[in-house]
């Protein structure tokens, strides 16, 4: 089921095991605090513009909020907008982080299935254009190709600024021109969604 968040869909079939929300233990009250913080972020706090709620984001979240100020005492919650910031934040302070570890820290790789061609999708919080900047961001690309025995590595870049989200894409073929070729094609001639994708032109990157 498509949805902006999946601890919405986590937190769904936790919410479906509790017949009567009065009798919810305290033990209860981190889980549902750290299922609604995930919900908030993932969405974007249900930002029009990031376009990645859905109405079960919206129901589900709502319903955590409502089990949480039961459960606090009367101490009310953190405002979504300022939680959201903190969290944020916290997840794009990369300040210790070297190149490597963040092409591993939100990565995916995609695979044929016997492990001939391999496609990594490292997740940045940050715009690739930035990342392509860092001095050693060509030298760890490389490396991170071999360790994860890839021959394309798609960048995916994210910069979340008052409320206000963009994104990039880079791709890098080491071994296969044409399925990266293909791959580019495609990006730039999708439909649905329409992504608007334009050329960066300043990139001497590899």
């Amino acid at each position: 089921e498509l949805v902006g968040s999946c601890a919405t869909l986590i937190a769904e079939e936790i919410l479906k095991s509790i017949s009567m929300p009065d009798a919810v233990a305290k033990d209860y009250e981190t889980l549902f605090t750290l299922l609604r913080s995930t919900i908030v972020l993932d969405t974007v706090n249900f930002s029009a513009s990031a376009n990645r709620a859905t109405p079960k984001d919206i129901e589900i979240c709502a319903k955590l909020e409502e089990l949480l100020s039961k459960l606090s005492n009367g101490k009310p919650l953190s405002e979504r907008t300022k939680l959201f910031d903190i969290l944020v934040a916290a997840r794009a302070d990369i300040s210790s982080l070297t190149s490597m570890q963040l092409l591993r820290k939100d990565l995916k790789i995609l695979s044929n299935g016997n492990g001939s061609v391999n496609i990594a999708i490292p997740g940045f919080p940050m715009l690739v254009q930035q990342f392509i900047e860092r001095t050693d961001a060509a030298t760890a690309v490389k490396a991170f190709a071999e360790e994860t025995n890839s021959v394309i590595v798609i960048l995916m870049g994210m910069l979340v600024k008052n409320g206000n989200v963009q994104r990039d894409i880079g791709l890098i073929d080491f071994k296969s021109k044409q399925l990266c070729q293909t791959i580019r094609e495609t990006l730039l001639t999708t439909t649905e969604p329409a992504l608007g994708l334009q050329h960066y032109e300043n990139c001497n990157f590899l």
